[in-house]
């Protein structure tokens, strides 16, 4: 977590980011939480609907019908202006932090894993999926973690004995790494 806290936060403490939220101008919305949920991807609403489940009645409750609207958007319609203030309310709740950290589990950390253990990759490989998935979210489409994978043509492929590296179909323009 507290690699992907760097790359996402440019803080090792990620812990502190259950608070985060801000539009970064990406076309996917506010950006929050330890893992970027996005209002634009889905993610952010699944992750308040699970918290809705677990704590009825919660500060953000109130922004479902909003979230739904804005999915697929980069649109703050609905949500301002009071959403960021709310959100960083909820994240003092360790209900609301739990929930962030169910979801991380259920659709970037725990998918990842496994598909890096089905290719037979160990725990190095194991975080360079998992750090792919959360740059690029789950899904199958072109830009996201599955489709690219597939578009990348990812397999596992033995170095040297015992040493595991990732062999992707690069253009031949393109130098290897490592030489």
């Amino acid at each position: 977590m507290q690699l992907v806290s760097s790359a996402e936060n440019s803080s090792l403490d990620w812990k502190a980011q259950y608070k985060y939220i801000e539009d970064i101008k990406d076309g996917r919305g506010y950006t929050a939480g330890i893992i970027g949920f996005c209002s634009g991807t889905g993610d952010m609403l699944e992750l308040v609907q699970h918290y809705q489940d677990v704590k009825s009645g919660n500060v953000l409750a109130k922004y479902l019908p909003a979230l739904r609207k804005v999915n697929g958007t980069s649109s703050h319609s609905g949500l301002d202006p009071n959403f960021t203030t709310d959100w960083k309310t909820a994240a003092k709740d360790t209900v609301f932090q739990q929930a962030q950290n169910d979801e991380r589990d259920r659709v970037y950390f725990n998918p990842s894993v496994q598909q890096a253990k089905s290719d037979g990759l160990g725990a190095l490989g194991q975080f360079a999926y998992y750090d792919a998935i959360v740059m690029h979210g789950p899904g199958d489409d072109g830009t996201s973690f599955g489709g690219s994978a597939r578009r990348q043509s990812i397999r596992p492929s033995r170095r040297r004995k015992g040493v595991m590296k990732l062999r992707t179909s690069m253009p031949s323009s393109t130098p290897a790494w490592p030489p």
